[in-house]
């Protein structure tokens, strides 16, 4: 098994419909928070939004690795996360608003919780010899 890693990769999904207003703000807050480069990129799945939220996202160029999976005859939030997490191939996935409810600054502050916990605090064994966490990546 291998030891737990210090810094991981995120992917962020970010599910969204008439967002447009809100893209180039959320980026600019999710470069500035990533000061550990951790974000490899951002996934954006738009239910055919009719403000032009996925055809922007895909005209414009971003500081951050940015995909847009625009959907069509498909909508709702719970089938936008699974599809953005399908998409996914980085040690954590989060899953953000993209109106604002949600802050980048959180979720790093977060992220890094988590790593400093998970590094820093004693596992449990169960009486099978197992360990209470498991790393994604157990080679």
């Amino acid at each position: 098994m291998n030891s737990p890693i210090a810094t991981g990769t995120i992917t962020l999904v970010l599910p969204t419909y008439n967002e447009r207003q809100n893209i180039d703000y959320l980026i600019s807050k999710l470069y500035q928070a990533d000061k550990k480069k951790q974000i490899r990129r951002v996934i954006f799945v738009d239910d055919n939004s009719p403000d032009g939220t996925s055809e922007y996202i895909k005209n414009q160029t971003f500081p951050l690795q940015v995909l847009c999976l625009h959907r069509i005859g498909r909508l709702g939030l719970s089938s936008a996360v699974v599809e953005g997490l399908l998409l996914s191939d980085t040690d954590y996935v989060a899953v953000m608003d993209a109106d604002g409810q949600h802050t980048p600054a959180d979720l790093m502050r977060m992220i890094e919780t988590m790593e400093w916990r998970f590094l820093h605090s004693p596992t449990t064994i169960s009486a099978h010899g197992d360990t209470g966490f498991r790393p994604l990546n157990d080679d």
